[in-house]
C-alpha cells in the first residue's frame, strides 16, 4: 500500500478544454477519497484531463464561420464563457445558456436562426461527426487518440508505470475512451487479432485499466456504426492483465445516466456482452428545475453523490492494490 492511483478525465459536450473543466468534481472526489482512506488525496492520486477537444475545435469553428460569417462572433464567445461557468457549477450560467436556445434571432448576433442551438449542435454533433474514421482518412480520430496517449504518458511518469488506472468520462468522451482502450486491447490480441505495436509502459498500454466510469454516455448512439457481431465486443474492464500487477484490485465498468438526459442511456441493454460488461446506475443530476430537463446532461461532473461514490471506490482500490 502507498502507491499512487492514476486518474484520467475525459471531457464531453461544451467543454472548452481548459485544464479545470472538472475542477468542482475533482475537489469533491478528493474530499471523498481522503475521508474514506485517511490519506491526503494529493499524495495518493494523480489526476490529469485529456484535452482532446483542441483537435476538433478548429474544424467546428471553421464551420460556424462558413455558415454564419464573422458577424455575431461575440455571441459565440459569450457561449464559450458560459460553458466555462457551467463547468464550474454555475446554475445561473446554465439557466441563461438554456434560455438562449429559445431565441430565434439575436440582435447583432449571427445571421443564423436559433444561433445558440446551432452552436450546441456544432460543438456536440460536430464532435461526433468529426471523430469518425472516413474512407479518405482517420487523421482526426488518430489526433484525438494521440492526446489521450500523451496524457497517459504523463500519468505513467508521475503515478508510476504500473499504477492502477481509473477513467472518468462524460458524453462523447465516453466513446473516445472506449475506443481508445478497445484499440489497445485489440493491439495486444485480447480480442483474437494479431498483436501490434505496444506503448512504452503497462499503464500506457491499458494493462492497468481498473475502473471505467461513464457519465451521460452516448455510446449507444455510436453502436449504429457496428454490425451485431461487432457490437458484441465491448472494451474489457478491468483489463484482464490488471491482475498481473494488482491482483487485489477489483474494478469494473459503471455507467451513470439520468433518464432525463436525452443524450444518455443505459448500456447493459445493448446486448448480452454489454449486460455482462457494464453495471448501469440510474440517477438524477443537475440543479433544481433544470434537473428534470435535457440540460441535466451538463450536471454530472458537479454532482456530489457521483463524485463521492467514485472517490470512495478509489480509496478502496488504493487500500487493496498491495494485497494478493
Amino acid at each position: 500500500m502507498g502507491n499512487k492511483l492514476a486518474v484520467l478525465l475525459m471531457h464531453g459536450i461544451l467543454n472548452n478544454d481548459e485544464q479545470d473543466f472538472a475542477e468542482t468534481g475533482v475537489r469533491l472526489l478528493k474530499s471523498a477519497f481522503s475521508s474514506a482512506s485517511g490519506v491526503d488525496a494529493d499524495k495518493a492520486l494523480v489526476i490529469r484531463p485529456a484535452p482532446w477537444g483542441r483537435v476538433s475545435q478548429p474544424y467546428e469553428d471553421r464551420l460556424l464561420k462558413r455558415l454564419g460569417g464573422e458577424r455575431g462572433k461575440w455571441f459565440y464567445d459569450w457561449l464559450n464563457r458560459a460553458a466555462d461557468s457551467i463547468d464550474a457549477g454555475s446554475v445561473t450560467a446554465l439557466a441563461k445558456a438554456g434560455l438562449s436556445t429559445l431565441a430565434r434571432t439575436v440582435p447583432g448576433g449571427p445571421v443564423l436562426h436559433y444561433p445558440a442551438l446551432r452552436w450546441i449542435l456544432d460543438q456536440y454533433v460536430g464532435d461526433m461527426v468529426a471523430y469518425q474514421i472516413t474512407p479518405s482518412g482517420r487523421e482526426l480520430y488518430d489526433g484525438v487518440h494521440a492526446v489521450v496517449a500523451q496524457t497517459l504518458s504523463g500519468l505513467a511518469a508521475e503515478a508510476g508505470a504500473e499504477a492502477p488506472l481509473f477513467v472518468l468520462a462524460h458524453s462523447v468522451g465516453t466513446v473516445i475512451s472506449s475506443d481508445f482502450f478497445y484499440d489497445r486491447q485489440r493491439d495486444a490480441g485480447l480480442d483474437g487479432d494479431t498483436a501490434r505495436a505496444q506503448a512504452a509502459t503497462p499503464l500506457e498500454r491499458g494493462e492497468t485499466l481498473a475502473s471505467f466510469c461513464t457519465m451521460g454516455s452516448v455510446i449507444a448512439l455510436f453502436t449504429l456504426r457496428f454490425s451485431d457481431d461487432e457490437l458484441d465486443r465491448p472494451v474489457l474492464v478491468p483489463d484482464p492483465r490488471l491482475a498481473h500487477y494488482h491482483p487485489g484490485v477489483r474494478g469494473g465498468w459503471t455507467n451513470i445516466y439520468d433518464p432525463d438526459d436525452v443524450f444518455a442511456s443505459a448500456l447493459s441493454t445493448l446486448g448480452e456482452c454489454y449486460a455482462k460488461a457494464v453495471v448501469d446506475e440510474r440517477t438524477s443530476v443537475g440543479p433544481p428545475l433544470l434537473n428534470a430537463t435535457p440540460l441535466c446532461h451538463l450536471g454530472y461532473w458537479n454532482d456530489r453523490a457521483i463524485m463521492t461514490s467514485i472517490g470512495q471506490a478509489m480509496a478502496h482500490a488504493w487500500r487493496e492494490q498491495g494485497r494478493r
